[in-house]
């Protein structure tokens, strides 16, 4: 047993020496395990090269179609009115970075019903929604996080798919 102790301990420490019978032969050390020998490289994190996250096709093509907006926001702001209830709204503070399809530029308020879907600071490819025209209010219909640097990307992709999909 102590034999075999010492062959794990010279297996586990990358020493290549070997482990010797008390008559001097050599002992066989099992070959290292694949799980001790993996690496945290198969992490994948999101890189400028890397393709942005895209909002679903149907989304895209529901947009087109009713000729909302297709928008690369950040979120600067969230306000909840009636928390709990079944009137809950949550409107947002957006500084629009890029139309993908629309004329929205700078700051924006859009709103929901429900509780916050955004996160403060974060960027987001978002689909807008008429609001009540009685309020003057839009409202945001699908959205997708995107990694900060690839707001270019993820506008330009959008406006692609927007006009592959029948858009202007």
């Amino acid at each position: 047993m102590r034999r075999f102790a010492f062959a794990l301990l010279c297996a586990a420490c990358g020493n290549n020496s070997t482990a010797k019978q008390p008559d001097g032969a050599a002992t066989t050390t099992p070959p290292p395990s694949t799980a001790a020998t993996a690496t945290a490289t198969s992490a994948v994190t999101p890189t400028s090269a890397s393709p942005p996250p895209m909002l679903a096709d149907d989304v895209i093509k529901q947009a087109v179609t009713s000729k909302q907006e297709i928008l690369v926001v950040k979120v600067l702001g969230i306000e909840g009115a009636a928390g709990g209830s079944r009137s809950e709204t949550t409107t947002y503070s957006l500084d629009v970075v890029r139309a993908a399809m629309g004329t929205s530029k700078g700051p924006l308020k859009l709103s929901h019903y429900g509780a916050p879907k955004l996160e403060q600071g974060k960027l987001y490819v978002i689909t807008t929604r008429d609001g009540n025209p009685m309020w003057g209010t839009k409202g945001i219909r699908e959205s997708i996080e995107i990694p900060a640097g690839q707001e270019e990307a993820a506008a330009n992709a959008h406006a692609d798919k927007a006009k592959s999909l029948g858009g202007n």
